[in-house]
């Protein structure tokens, strides 16, 4: 709970420095994680709607969804939450979405406020692309996988779609 301050008394002195710090940010990230995944069950995690954040696919500039023009429609990516008190939130249905993978945490906005030093609060793409991508087969049943992700991304999701698609790719071949 990020309101305890009775948490860090039960951490060893040495690592209360690195671990308060550290709270926040895991916190974030389960919040950004419930987004994506609500997101995802229902599809709508590629295609912005009104009340997203979104960025510019070659971008990091976060920016409401309404404000964009329409021809940069197509190259938009929606952007999940990183709750902090900089960081600019959605809108309407978005934001309530948001505000509820907050309380299924128990959390709320203001409770990210005492870790304005650490934790600002930003955005994160909901989709990142593989960058330098290649596969090499290695021998019948083993694939030498190589790619690029930005800071923040997990490689091991990355592996997993790839994953996905070899095997069905294999059961289409059967």
């Amino acid at each position: 709970d990020l309101r305890s301050p009775s948490i860090a008394k039960r951490w060893a002195r040495g690592k209360r420095r690195f671990l308060s710090r550290m709270l926040p940010s895991a916190v974030q990230s389960a919040v950004f994680n419930l987004a994506v995944a609500q997101r995802v069950s229902v599809g709508s995690y590629r295609t912005p709607s009104d009340g997203d954040v979104v960025c510019r696919r070659a971008g990091t500039r976060p920016f409401l969804f309404a404000d964009a023009l329409e021809e940069l429609q197509p190259e938009l990516i929606p952007m999940g939450p990183l709750p902090g008190p900089d960081m600019l939130s959605a809108t309407g249905s978005v934001l309530e979405q948001e505000q509820d993978c907050l309380a299924a945490l128990g959390l709320g906005d203001e409770d990210f406020a005492q870790f304005r030093r650490h934790s600002r609060g930003a955005r994160r793409r909901m989709v990142e692309t593989l960058q330098e991508a290649t596969i090499e087969q290695q021998d019948p049943t083993a694939l030498r996988v190589s790619f690029v992700l930005p800071a923040g991304s997990f490689a091991t999701v990355g592996l997993a779609q790839i994953a996905a698609n070899v095997h069905t790719a294999s059961e289409q071949t059967c």
